[in-house]
């Protein structure tokens, strides 16, 4: 039986998390979904980001997934050095 590998996504950059950071401050992504926002805006904001940075990045191909849990990592990281202090 073959094992497979997963390969090793590379780190994001400094202008990657930048254009993230600044990308999600521009759109409406957080709040109660309702008629106004739905999980289907989302997905496509979260794919237009995700566009953005694909833009400005070296090589790799980043997903929508991928840079949304990103900012999930990044926005977690905040938290707990800011419970921290």
């Amino acid at each position: 039986m073959e094992t497979v590998t997963k390969k090793k996504s590379c780190n994001f950059t400094k202008a990657e998390i930048e254009v993230l950071v600044n990308e999600v401050d521009i759109n409406r992504l957080f709040g109660k979904l309702n008629m106004q926002l739905t999980a289907e805006m989302k997905k496509k904001c979260w794919e237009g980001i995700a566009n953005k940075v694909n833009d400005v990045g070296a090589g790799e191909v980043r997903s929508e997934k991928a840079v949304h849990k990103k900012w999930t990592d990044l926005t977690s990281r905040t938290k707990k050095a800011e419970a921290g202090r």
